[in-house]
C-alpha cells in the first residue's frame, strides 16, 4: 500500500478529495453557524469588561477607581468595540465574527508553506471549534489573544527564513507585548520565541545578540505605552499594589476540571488523540527536514499552550491558545501522504486527520439544527435584577452589587449604573480575611459605602471564591451596618435587594 519507494498517485488523489469535501462541508457548516450566531448576547466576561470600559469611558481610571487584576489591553479591546462597532449584542457578535477571520487570515498565511489543504483545515477544524461550542466563550480574553499570538509568530517565521531586516521581528515583538497586556501569561511565549531566536542565530553563523536585543525591546512596547498612559491618568500607584499585592492572592485558586468532560464535549476528542497530535508535532520537528523552523515553532506554541492553560484556574476557555496550535498542527501534515514518510507516520497522521475533520463537521452541522450543549440564551439573575431595578435610581444616585459571575454587574452595564465603591466583585473581602491586606481592602470597602451609601444593596447568593448568604457573616462590620441602615425589600431567591431606611 504506502511505502517509501511505492506511492499510489490514484490513492492520494483519492484521499485529498475526500479531506476537501469534509473541509468545504464543515466550512459551509460554519457559515450557516456564523450567520446563526448574531442573535448571541453579550454574557459573563463580555458583560463585566463592557462595563468596565464603560466606566472608563466616563471618565474612571483603571485600578484607581475600579479594583481588577486584569491587565489594560482587554480594557482597550473592549473601550474599541463600545467606542467603534457600539454597546450592543450585535456589536459583539460583528467583533467576534471578525476577530476570528483574522485569525483564519493568519491560519491560512501561516501555512502556505504545507499546501492550500493544510491551510483550509486548519481554518476549518478552529472555526467549526469556535463556533460549535456556542456563545458561552465569546469575548473571552484567550480567544482575542490568539491573534495577536498567531500574528507574531507568523512574522517571526518570515524573520528567521529570511534572514535579513528586521521589520518582521519588530512587528511580531510588539503583537507579542500586546498579547501580555491581555494575559501576562504570553510572557512565557516571549521566552520561548526569545530562546528560538538566539538558538538559530547560532547555528545559521550570524550574530544572536542584535536580534534578541531589538525582539525583547520590540516586545516591551505596548507594556511600555500602558505604563505611561497610567501614570499619567494617575492610575499607576494603584495598578503596582494590585500587581504585588492583590494579584497574588488569585494564584491558589483552580477548579476541580473534569479532563474527560474537557476533551470529550469542549474539544470532541479523546485525550488519546490530542496526544497523537502532540507526538506527531514533535516527531515533524526531529525526523523532518522540510519546514522543520515552522513546524518547531508549533510544536513550541503549543507547550506554550498548555502551560497558558495549566497556570490558570483551568477554566475550559484557558484551553484555545493549545486547541488553535494543536489544530496548526496536524493540519500542516495534510500533505504527508503524497510524500515517502514512514508508513507508520502517514497512516497515524492520516487517521487523526480524518477523525478530526469529521468530529468538526459532525459537531457543526449538528449545531446547525440543534443548539450547541453549551448554548445559553436567557440570564434569570441578570434579567431578574434589570427588572427590580431598571428606572428606580435618580441622577447621582448608585447600587452596590455583592457578586462575582452571577451577572449582576452585567445588569449594571445594561442599566448604566455606577457604584459607590471600586469594588467591581466582591470576591476580594471573603478569603485570607486575616491577611492584613485583605483587611485593609475591607476597611477600604465599608468606608466608601458609608462616605457615599448606595440607594440599593444586592447581595446575591452566588460569588466566587465562598459563595452563599452567610459569607457577610465574616464580615461583622458591614452586616451590622447594613441591618442598621437598610432593610431587605427583595428575596429574588438568588439574591437579596437591600433598600436604605
Amino acid at each position: 500500500m504506502f511505502t517509501p519507494a511505492n506511492r499510489n498517485p490514484k490513492v492520494e488523489n483519492i484521499i485529498a478529495a475526500l479531506l476537501w469535501s469534509m473541509v468545504l462541508a464543515t466550512i459551509c457548516c460554519v457559515m450557516v453557524l456564523g450567520y446563526k450566531s448574531r442573535f448571541w448576547g453579550v454574557q459573563f466576561d463580555s458583560g463585566y469588561f463592557s462595563y468596565i470600559a464603560w466606566l472608563i469611558s466616563e471618565g474612571a481610571v483603571p485600578y484607581r477607581d475600579i479594583l481588577d487584576v486584569n491587565f489594560a489591553g482587554t480594557y482597550s479591546l473592549y473601550l474599541f468595540v463600545i467606542t467603534f462597532l457600539g454597546e450592543g449584542d450585535l456589536s459583539w457578535r460583528i467583533f467576534d465574527l471578525l476577530c476570528l477571520a483574522v485569525i483564519n487570515v493568519s491560519i491560512l498565511l501561516y501555512c502556505k508553506p504545507f499546501g492550500t489543504l493544510a491551510g483550509w483545515i486548519g481554518v476549518a477544524l478552529f472555526s467549526a471549534f469556535h463556533l460549535y461550542n456556542g456563545p458561552l466563550y465569546m469575548g473571552q480574553r484567550d480567544y482575542f489573544m490568539l491573534m495577536f499570538i498567531l500574528g507574531a509568530i507568523y512574522c517571526i517565521a518570515r524573520h528567521m527564513e529570511r534572514c535579513r531586516g528586521r521589520t518582521f521581528l519588530a512587528v511580531g515583538g510588539v503583537l507579542l507585548g500586546y498579547a501580555v497586556l491581555i494575559k501576562p501569561h504570553a510572557g512565557l511565549l516571549c521566552l520561548f520565541m526569545l530562546f528560538i531566536l538566539i538558538v538559530q542565530a547560532l547555528r545559521s553563523g550570524k550574530g544572536w545578540l542584535g536580534d534578541a536585543v531589538f525582539f525583547t525591546a520590540s516586545c516591551c512596547v505596548a507594556p511600555a505605552l500602558s505604563i505611561l498612559w497610567l501614570w499619567y491618568s494617575g492610575g499607576l500607584p494603584a495598578f503596582l499594589d494590585v500587581f504585588f499585592n492583590l494579584l497574588g492572592f488569585y494564584s491558589k485558586y483552580v477548579f476541580n476540571i473534569n479532563y474527560q468532560f474537557v476533551f470529550m464535549s469542549f474539544l470532541g476528542m479523546p485525550l488519546l488523540e490530542v496526544a497523537a497530535v502532540a507526538v506527531i508535532a514533535l516527531a515533524g520537528c526531529i525526523l523532518v527536514r522540510q519546514h522543520r523552523l515552522r513546524r518547531s515553532l508549533l510544536a513550541v506554541s503549543m507547550l506554550y499552550g498548555f502551560f497558558h492553560f495549566y497556570l490558570q484556574t483551568h477554566g475550559t476557555h484557558h484551553l484555545y491558545p493549545f486547541v488553535l496550535f494543536m489544530f496548526i498542527s496536524i493540519a500542516s501534515w495534510a500533505n504527508c501522504f503524497r510524500t515517502k514518510a514512514q508508513i507508520v507516520i502517514r497512516v497515524v497522521v492520516l487517521l487523526v486527520l480524518v477523525h478530526l475533520c469529521l468530529n468538526a463537521l459532525y459537531r457543526s452541522a449538528t449545531a446547525c439544527i440543534v443548539f450547541p450543549p453549551h448554548h445559553i440564551t436567557v440570564f434569570h439573575q441578570k434579567n431578574r435584577l434589570i427588572q427590580d431595578l431598571s428606572g428606580r435610581l435618580s441622577p447621582g444616585e448608585t447600587v452596590q452589587v455583592m457578586e462575582c459571575g452571577s451577572g449582576g454587574i452585567h445588569a449594571l452595564y445594561v442599566m448604566r449604573y455606577k457604584q459607590p465603591t471600586r469594588f467591581l466583585f466582591d470576591a476580594n473581602l471573603f478569603h485570607d480575611i486575616d491577611h492584613p491586606y485583605i483587611k485593609k481592602l475591607r476597611a477600604e470597602f465599608l468606608r466608601d459605602l458609608q462616605g457615599r451609601p448606595p440607594e440599593f444593596i444586592v447581595v446575591f447568593k452566588r460569588s466566587w471564591p465562598l459563595t452563599g448568604y452567610e459569607r457577610i457573616e465574616t464580615f461583622p462590620q458591614l452586616r451590622d451596618w447594613l441591618h442598621k441602615n437598610y432593610f431587605m425589600e427583595i428575596d429574588a431567591g438568588f439574591y437579596h435587594l437591600y433598600r436604605r431606611n
